[in-house]
């Protein structure tokens, strides 16, 4: 038993000895939330923001996202976006100062290095694209870069107010690769948002996705203030059947939960939406169907409950506070069978189709 114990600790310290040392450098990618355009200056604080009339600003560009490398031991060798499953080019149509027409853009990166600001073009499609100008150790544990769409055209030719939409041009995602020192030219990928890197030093499987939600193409972007087309994501999940005892007088059977993921948030709006519960015939009483084949009708009133407060049928039911973040969820359930109107009824299965509705606040 002793000499067991033993040769399997030692077989742990070897498996461990075998397993190389991971990465010191890691990414995290954020990818921004709603997209627009903006006039802009060729200097920073990264493409500064400037006045849709400023004459010194003639830069046209939009804000993609944002990655922040972290280094555990202060180095940070040539960081790159490699595996860009995107096109070169891409085109969006909107009004300009001869009329409708479209326009190219590119990507490109923007940074901060020895508080100066620089910019690079991001324009060698899915081969390697450097995203800074330092070939060297840019000695630094954390670092930013910030990723945009920059139009080739000057910003003067964009009409302040119009929507720019999509034409052409697949956002798809990236992989990121460092150097690993400063004399050799050898790269190793960095995991990106905890990606999973193969031993074998591939690229990950799954590349990062560039645009929100993995969307390879963007909404339409305006020029000028944000606009929040906030989508309202609902859907009934978990649907279950219950046994009718088990909703007598106050006992509650659970039967599905309500859930709603928002889209395209405003960060400084609360949210809410109303929601409404309708049977098909549109009575002012939820009632249980008796489902037979030969005729026989038979129905149990219930009383339908939303989160655990009782539902009126055609009735809004304010859903405030939601979260713009993660899902919101609300059980739904029966309750409220009356045990004699229950057990007088054929055997059976009973039903009831409920129609929900919702609407913002």
């Amino acid at each position: 038993m002793i000499s067991l114990k033993r040769s399997f600790l030692l077989g742990i310290i070897l498996i461990l000895l075998g397993v190389p040392l991971f990465s010191a450098v890691e990414a995290s990618y954020f990818p921004e939330p709603s997209l627009r355009f903006y006039r802009a200056y060729n200097y920073g604080p990264f493409f500064m923001e400037a006045d849709p009339n400023a004459s010194n600003a003639d830069f046209f560009v939009a804000h993609l996202g944002t990655l922040i490398f972290t280094s555990t031991d202060g180095k940070l060798f040539d960081p790159t976006m490699i595996n860009i499953a995107t096109n070169i080019n891409f085109t969006f149509r909107g009004m300009m100062d001869n009329g409708e027409e479209n326009s190219i853009f590119r990507l490109a990166s923007a940074y901060r290095k020895y508080n100066s600001e620089e910019w690079v073009r991001l324009d060698h499609g899915n081969d390697v694209n450097s995203l800074t100008n330092t070939q060297g150790n840019l000695n630094t544990s954390n670092f930013e870069v910030r990723l945009y769409l920059l139009s080739d055209q000057p910003a003067s030719r964009y009409v302040y107010n119009a929507i720019y939409t999509w034409v052409s041009g697949s956002f798809g995602g990236f992989n990121i690769q460092v150097k690993k020192d400063q004399n050799v030219n050898d790269y190793t990928y960095v995991p990106v948002n905890g990606q999973i890197v193969p031993s074998d030093g591939t690229a990950p499987s799954v590349p990062e996705p560039m645009l929100v939600g993995g969307a390879t193409d963007p909404k339409p972007l305006p020029y000028g203030d944000l606009v929040y087309n906030t989508e309202y994501l609902f859907s009934i999940q978990n649907v279950r059947s219950f046994a009718l005892s088990s909703a007598y007088g106050t006992k509650l059977a659970p039967i599905a939960t309500a859930n709603l993921e928002l889209v395209q948030t405003d960060p400084n709006k609360d949210y809410g939406v109303n929601v409404k519960f309708s049977n098909q015939t549109g009575s002012d009483i939820f009632r249980l169907h008796l489902q037979d084949t030969q005729g026989i009708q038979y129905l149990i009133p219930y009383t339908l409950t939303f989160g655990g407060s009782q539902v009126v049928p055609n009735v809004d039911m304010p859903w405030s506070g939601l979260d713009t973040a993660n899902p919101n969820t609300k059980e739904i359930g029966v309750t409220g069978i009356n045990p004699n109107i229950a057990e007088r009824g054929p055997e059976g299965n009973y039903m009831d189709t409920i129609e929900v509705y919702i609407s913002p606040m």
